[in-house]
């Protein structure tokens, strides 16, 4: 199931980790405390078009926080509202890097991953 992220602030007027703002500051620290408070790289946020941290990391260029974030569970295959995978999001920003890190987690085990059953 995916949650739907908005950003919270609680009576004080502190801001909580929000795994959106770590993308957005390319900050890997931040990404651990939102990931410690219970948030996915799954998530996704209507805010920034239905995309996931991973997918807005992509399109923002956010190689420090990416660098980080794809060693972490997530799903490869998510589709964002405009039914982009991350890895076309990181092709089309010429994310080379990362798009080779992101098709190794949709295919983990290679050209076998495509091959048919014989």
């Amino acid at each position: 199931m995916l949650k739907y992220n908005i950003m919270k602030k609680d009576n004080r007027g502190n801001n909580d980790p929000d795994i959106f703002s770590a993308v957005i500051n390319d900050d890997p620290h931040e990404l651990a405390l939102a990931l410690q408070a219970g948030q996915t790289l799954d998530d996704k946020s209507m805010e920034v078009g239905g995309m996931t941290p991973i997918h807005y990391a992509c399109y923002l260029r956010k190689t420090n926080f990416l660098k980080v974030a794809l060693e972490h569970n997530f799903d490869p295959w998510i589709k964002d509202a405009n039914g982009r995978r991350s890895i076309e999001i990181a092709m089309i920003q010429g994310l080379d890097d990362i798009q080779n890190i992101l098709r190794d987690k949709l295919y983990p085990n290679g050209i076998s991953d495509l091959a048919p059953e014989l």
